[in-house]
């Protein structure tokens, strides 16, 4: 889990809190491309410009099965479906915490009896640096590398928020363009538009705050310069 370490560490030295209870551990990048008056020769079906925020934290995933207890009782937990969430707090010993996550508590197998009745529990899931070792229900159960996945994602903050335009090609004397507004790397159905400009009247393409001059053109690529993004 080497990789794992390496991005709670790289996330935790640019964190703004690294104190016990919640965490910030998310790193938020500003996208703006292309460079401004640089002519920039893009395919058809390509994004021409990009501006907005994006902001990424550790998550973990967790897979269906069924993790054994570590010698502290008689029951096991099996995985609700497959989950996916952020690390978001310190546990013991500055353990890092992801969750919560749901699981159901059986006997080993996934039978049930008075002691492990199939009733749902709700609980983190941690990373302990010194033992190497994925565990949940207060270090009762120790999960098996198997059934975890560790990934830097895409966070669901508001502030996750770009905007594009791509090039869809020319007919005629028109300039085709397609803008879309992304949120949390979802594109928002609503405000994705088709555009498109007669080439004759202008070689200065505007939408919104953004302001491109076309120098060439044709039903495959585009050259051009930015003179303003959004």
């Amino acid at each position: 889990m080497k990789n794992f370490i390496y991005v709670l560490t790289t996330l935790f030295i640019i964190s703004s809190c690294a104190t016990q209870g919640a965490l910030n551990l998310t790193k938020s990048n500003l996208i703006d491309f292309p460079e401004k008056n640089v002519i920039v020769t893009k395919s058809l079906g390509q994004p021409l410009a990009r501006k907005g925020l994006r902001t990424v934290g550790p998550a973990l995933t967790l897979k269906e099965g069924q993790i054994k207890n570590r010698g502290f009782g008689t029951c096991a937990l099996n995985t609700v479906n497959e989950q996916s969430k952020f690390v978001v707090r310190e546990g013991n010993d500055g353990d890092q915490c992801a969750g919560p996550f749901s699981f159901s508590l059986t006997q080993d197998g996934g039978a049930t009896n008075w002691n492990c009745p199939g009733t749902s529990l709700v609980t983190d899931v941690c990373y302990s640096e010194d033992e190497d070792i994925f565990y949940t229900y207060r270090g009762e159960f120790e999960i098996d590398e198997q059934y975890i996945e560790t990934e830097t994602k895409v966070t669901t903050v508001s502030t996750n928020f770009i905007q594009e335009i791509i090039y869809n090609g020319k007919v005629s004397n028109d300039l085709k363009f397609i803008y879309r507004e992304f949120e949390s790397e979802l594109i928002r159905p609503a405000y994705t538009q088709e555009v498109q400009y007669d080439a004759n009247e202008s070689k200065i393409i505007r939408f919104k705050d953004l302001q491109i001059e076309i120098i060439e053109a044709d039903n495959q690529k585009i050259s051009y310069k930015l003179i303003s993004n959004f």
